[in-house]
């Protein structure tokens, strides 16, 4: 039997012909194929990558460029840490297993690991008691090993930078005030990377209209997400079509404090607006804690 692959058709059918593809070429004992690529690694597309349905960079142990230094700032409890999108090296290019940036702090004890949400140019706030720290970035990227399990390699370390966080000014009640709406706890918007069929990865920013540190009830701002994938900058549900399928649409979800559990907000919400690449949140839609993420579906 010969079996097609649509180069036409949506995301989701080309995938469904590529695991198709596998399961022909590895045979219907496994039902998935490794394919060897042109860097040394390889890719495994079919039924043991489970919901992932393609693994790319098995046996990769290279780890990526090391970050340039970050730029950190500090007030009112939170540590602000940013990242220009640069290597320590200049003349280095992001790799195309590039995943994401590590930020780790240092206070009066060890380094340890805060976030991790970084995968491109911008900055993550980090609610911190009041004090002096250090910051670094390592980078890290988008491995997997045999079992076709997430094996990520990590950078050296950065350059290190000190920074002296405020304390929040005003009275004790104004300090809880400020801390319960501070940025982390009122909005995080998570950025998400996905692989997309070639192993390149769709990543996604969300910036905030209003900044990101809320005082009590005073919350409204508009969250806009920017979708980034190979050269192309996507800011709109045409072009996320035509790029992903016709099925593609972001879906937008949420989680409060005490929440184990996303709730995912209806695509027919009145706060989603441009198809779904703006999101106005205000008081309603925070008590105390938040958390706020967007994911690319293709399906």
């Amino acid at each position: 039997m010969v079996r097609k692959v649509s180069i036409n058709g949506s995301v989701t059918d080309v995938i469904s012909d590529l695991k198709g593809l596998a399961v022909d070429k590895a045979g219907a004992s496994s039902g998935t194929a490794v394919f060897h690529s042109e860097d040394g690694t390889k890719t495994a597309i079919g039924e043991q990558t489970g919901a992932k349905g393609i693994v790319p960079f098995i046996g990769d142990t290279t780890p990526p460029p090391i970050p340039s230094a970050p730029a950190c700032d500090g007030s009112a409890g939170v540590l602000v840490v940013a990242w220009d999108g640069g290597w320590q090296n200049s003349v280095e290019a992001t790799p195309p297993d590039f995943a994401g940036i590590i930020v780790e702090v240092k206070g009066t004890g060890d380094w340890a690991e805060e976030d991790r949400t970084l995968v491109a140019a911008g900055s993550v706030p980090i609610a911190v008691a009041p004090g002096d720290y250090q910051v670094r970035l390592r980078s890290f990227d988008n491995a997997h090993d045999e079992a076709l399990e997430g094996a990520p390699n990590v950078s050296d370390p950065s350059g290190m930078v000190s920074v002296a966080v405020e304390d929040v000014p005003g009275s004790a009640q104004e300090a809880q005030d400020v801390a319960e709406q501070a940025a982390e706890d009122a909005v995080k918007a998570l950025t998400q990377s996905q692989t997309a069929l070639d192993g390149r990865q769709a990543v996604m920013h969300i910036d905030s209209s209003r900044g990101l540190v809320f005082k009590n009830s005073q919350v409204s701002t508009v969250l806009t997400v920017t979708v980034m994938y190979a050269d192309l900058i996507i800011t709109d549900i045409v072009t996320l079509r035509e790029t992903f399928g016709q099925s593609a649409y972001l879906e937008w979800q949420w989680k409060r404090i005490d929440d184990t559990d996303w709730g995912t907000i209806s695509v027919a919400d009145s706060r989603l607006s441009q198809g779904g690449f703006a999101f106005t949140i205000t008081s309603a839609d925070v008590d105390t804690k938040t958390v706020f993420q967007c994911i690319l579906q293709t399906d």
